[in-house]
């Protein structure tokens, strides 16, 4: 069978149907052709067809968009009776019991705002509870994202005292984190210190300990050269024994080293101290609290 492939990038370019040598169907350009509608055997090629239509009779589009339709309606009307009694178990302050019906909820949830308003409501029990931060982040991403200017008005009125521990807590985190920095530098100082001569102490015992293991090698070579002389063997034997006691030398310059540089290291990281980590639980607790609250308010965090 003839076969012709065509491709082509403009999407109003039009196509007629043609029998060839075979007496069969075949796509062509007529180029000559007005490109109008109005010609018989016209049609447009178009990037934004779904490809399963150009298989499927009208019918068969029309039922599936029913059945689109159908299956769109019964997700929201289980998302909001699930929503729904969330809603009633957060008036009871029955917050355990809410996030229950959410998480019941999750596979209806697609793109709702109500879902994340609810949710947020839930996890951070009416907005003065964000211990659990992580599941709070969530669904304030999905508030800000998805929610309607009225549940996100909803969620500013539950928020009166939101606004001042946001401003408590950022006060406490800059009082740690100036505690903290000032602590950091007073160790940089002495760690500093201690690695510098550190990395002295390894150099001077590892210039002697290559020197002697050198000299070593060289005299061990020399050992054969020369018939009944113990000169080479002997200096084959100092040497190796002066390079075996630097290099145990070595050994504890290197540790030393090692140990400089750790604490160096460690000192930059605010997990390797109790009050960089209460600084890091602070301001994480503080970001939490922002996200929250930038959901459906503007706050100026500059």
């Amino acid at each position: 069978m003839a076969e012709e492939r065509l491709i082509d990038d403009d999407k109003d370019r039009r196509y007629k149907i043609r029998k060839n040598a075979d007496g069969e169907d075949e796509l062509y350009i007529d180029d000559s052709i007005d490109e109008t509608p109005e010609a018989e055997e016209l049609f447009i090629v178009s990037d934004d067809e779904d490809e399963e239509e150009l298989v499927m009779t009208p019918e068969q589009i029309e039922a599936r968009r029913l059945m689109q339709e159908e299956a769109e309606k019964l997700r929201r009307e289980k998302l909001s009776v699930y929503v729904a009694k969330a809603e009633q178990k957060i008036a009871q302050s029955d917050f355990y019991g809410a996030i229950e019906e959410l998480e019941a909820a999750d596979e209806y949830a697609g793109g709702d705002g109500d879902y994340y308003a609810v949710k947020l409501m839930a996890y951070s029990c009416n907005l003065t509870d964000f211990t659990r931060g992580e599941e709070c982040g969530e669904a304030a991403d999905g508030v800000k994202n998805f929610a309607s200017e009225e549940r996100k008005a909803q969620l500013k009125n539950l928020s009166a005292g939101l606004y001042s521990q946001i401003e408590q807590v950022r006060g406490e985190v800059t009082r740690l984190k100036e505690e903290n920095n000032a602590a950091k530098s007073g160790r940089r100082e002495i760690f500093l210190s201690r690695r510098n001569k550190a990395l002295a102490f390894f150099a001077a015992t590892f210039v002697p300990f290559a020197v002697f293991l050198i000299l070593s090698a060289v005299f061990g070579g020399k050992i054969h050269a020369v018939n009944n002389d113990f000169t080479n063997l002997t200096l084959t034997i100092v040497f190796g024994a002066l390079a075996g006691v630097n290099f145990i030398v070595l050994l504890v310059s290197l540790n030393k080293l090692w140990a400089g540089i750790r604490n160096v290291r460690l000192n930059e990281s605010n997990f390797s101290t109790k009050l960089g980590r209460e600084y890091e639980e602070k301001n994480a607790y503080l970001n939490t609290l922002l996200s929250v609250y930038t959901a459906f308010a503007d706050y100026d965090i500059s």
